[in-house]
Formats: C-alpha cells, structure tokens, sequence
C-alpha cells in the first residue's frame, strides 16, 4: 500500500539500493585509478599518483553518501 510519500520501502531495499550503488562506484574508481595509472605511461611515478587518485576518491565518496545517508564517515 503507497503512502502519502509513495510506496512503502521494505527494511532490505535501502540495502539493495547501497550495494548496487557500491558496486557501480567501485567500478567507476578502478577505472578512473586506472587511468591516472596510465598518465605515467607505466613509469614509476604512476604507482604514487594511483594511489593519491584512489585515496581523493575514496575521501570523496565518503563525503557524497554522507549527504545521500546522512551519516558522517571518516577516512
């Protein structure tokens, strides 16, 4: 039955819904980490700026499921 908002949620959509989320960011930072990698040509600095990339995206999207969950998460 919707309520006055929609339909009702059941306990594990929320759960569905941030596993899925968490799958497509983790692709997206593979990729994106990936191709920082990739912008040393497969020179030694390119392990470092990998990792740099990686830890602002992470840092990142610890501040984006703040907003969307409301909780403050730390890095």
């Amino acid at each position: 039955m919707p309520g006055s908002a929609g339909p009702n949620v059941t306990p594990e959509k929320p759960v569905a819904e941030f596993d899925h989320l968490e799958q497509l960011w983790q692709s997206y930072s593979d990729v994106t980490s990936k191709a920082a990698f990739h912008e040393f040509n497969g020179g030694t600095g390119g392990l470092g700026f990998e990792t740099q990339c990686h830890l602002l995206l992470v840092r990142s999207h610890m501040l984006e499921l703040n907003t969307v969950y409301g909780m403050l998460l730390r890095l």
